[in-house]
């Protein structure tokens, strides 16, 4: 726990190393600790302490619901929480949920527009729940250049103990033909359940020269109707 001795509040930054772990958060307002008592705990666990801090702030209950310290968790890390005698509340100490997250840092939540693509695929199946948590807590690597994406877990539930492709979508390039196409194809691989790869490619192998949109997407169950 901070002393108040040991910490000196900043209305804003000023000379020496700002600590990016030990936060104190009073009312909702973000105050930083200047002190070197409580540099690097959180920071040497995250490749981007600034990131992982708006992460946590954003994940906090409010304060007057905090009755004694506790370990949180958010999309992406770990932290414990812990409240002081005048109201702030303490962040000890922060780190990665997933075990080899400082080792493959091209890991990482799903962007917009790839989070959009892979809920479009799954829409059309019943009793999605599960599929959609999996989306939501999933970390993503990019396999190539169409896009395709490796999918990671902390830990999630399966959908159905099933393996291949589960869903395809189909999009129209700016060379597509009705009959001879060729499409872009959006591909939901799954293993026992979870998902593991988003695979992209386009029919001819050429770059994809449309923007992605999944509203565009025609979507069939397992692979495109021609296969």
């Amino acid at each position: 726990m901070l002393r108040r001795s040991a910490c000196r509040r900043l209305r804003r930054p000023s000379r020496g190393n700002l600590c990016n772990m030990c936060r104190l958060i009073r009312a909702g307002t973000l105050q930083q600790c200047l002190s070197p008592c409580c540099l690097g705990h959180g920071d040497r666990h995250v490749s981007d302490p600034g990131a992982a801090c708006a992460e946590i702030l954003q994940s906090l209950p409010p304060l007057q619901d905090i009755g004694g310290p506790f370990w949180g968790k958010t999309q992406n890390h770990l932290y414990r929480a812990f409240p002081l005698p005048n109201g702030d509340v303490n962040i000890g100490t922060y780190f990665y949920r997933y075990a080899d997250a400082m080792l493959d840092q091209n890991f990482s939540p799903l962007t917009t527009l790839e989070k959009s693509i892979v809920m479009k695929l799954v829409s059309v199946l019943a009793d999605n729940g599960n599929l959609v948590r999996q989306i939501d807590a999933a970390r993503v690597k990019r396999i190539d250049d169409y896009g395709s994406l490796e999918f990671d877990f902390n830990e999630a539930a399966p959908y159905v103990n099933v393996s291949g492709p589960l869903v395809t979508g189909q999009q129209e390039d700016i060379d597509t033909t009705a009959i001879a196409g060729p499409y872009i194809n959006f591909i939901l691989i799954i293993k026992a359940g979870l998902i593991t790869e988003l695979d992209i490619y386009k029919d001819d192998g050429t770059r994809a020269v449309a923007t992605y949109n999944p509203e565009k997407l025609f979507l069939s169950l397992g692979l495109s109707p021609d296969d």
